[in-house]
């Protein structure tokens, strides 16, 4: 029997692993949601040694508490932008855009991105740094569903390639451990985010495939949160939003 990790879909519904105990799941129609145990799913799905629970979401809530927590109440674009990714990182089958959260210095890019895969895929591994393998990058889309690079200053050819066959649908050929000749095919899609600082989509490939949101710094103006104070008001917001 298939096996899913976080997302899936079956007919015209999607389902969403709460990752809980309970083996909870929450099943999404074009009705409205309801949380369901596996017993009641039709799609079973397996975890990761990397994976967090999420909270039983809440009736009634807003996406509004998530754009005060991101600080973008007049950017509009932008905004629309991060929802649209969010929106597509549930889609059970892809492909789907690489979200690229640019900015200088002082704009809140990796509490950004960190907040954004914990919404829908925590994890004890919040992000990973650029400079990995097509090996890595397997066994890292094996136990997430959304997976965060951050402060990435640079992509080589090999690793921008990779991460388009990984948006967009592609096969890995890695070599299987202690041979010379075997090799393991992994495929997977997944969503993927990348932030820094400097231009990251420098090939072609990759910014056609990408949103690039440009983050603009937080003023001096403003009285900054410290990041307990985020990750207090986040966890208290999280199921709403």
């Amino acid at each position: 029997k298939q096996v899913f990790i976080r997302v899936a879909g079956s007919d015209d519904s999607v389902y969403l692993d709460l990752a809980n105990d309970k083996w909870e799941q929450v099943e999404i129609t074009k009705k409205g949601w309801r949380i369901v145990s596996n017993r009641e799913s039709p799609l079973a799905f397996r975890r990761s040694k990397a994976m967090s629970t999420l909270p039983c979401p809440i009736q009634g809530g807003s996406l509004d508490e998530l754009r005060d927590l991101l600080s973008l109440q007049q950017e509009d674009h932008l905004y629309t932008m991060i929802v649209g990714w969010l929106i597509g990182a549930m889609h059970p089958k892809g492909p789907y855009p690489i979200l690229l959260l640019q900015g200088e210095q002082g704009s809140a890019k990796s509490m950004t991105a960190i907040l954004l895969k914990d919404l829908l895929d925590p994890s004890g591994v919040k992000s990973k740094s650029e400079g990995v393998s097509e090996r890595d990058l397997a066994i890292h889309a094996n136990a997430n569903w959304i997976m965060n690079f951050d402060n990435v200053s640079g992509l080589n050819t090999n690793t921008s390639n990779a991460l388009c066959r990984l948006a967009t649908g592609g096969g890995f050929a890695v070599r299987q451990l202690y041979t010379n000749k075997g090799e393991t095919l992994f495929y997977a899609k997944r969503p993927i985010m990348l932030n820094g600082i400097a231009d990251i989509a420098s090939r072609q490939d990759l910014a056609e495939r990408s949103l690039i949101v440009r983050l603009p710094p937080i003023s001096k103006l403003r009285v900054r949160k410290t990041e307990s104070g985020i990750w207090r008001t986040w966890n208290d917001s999280k199921p709403r939003i």
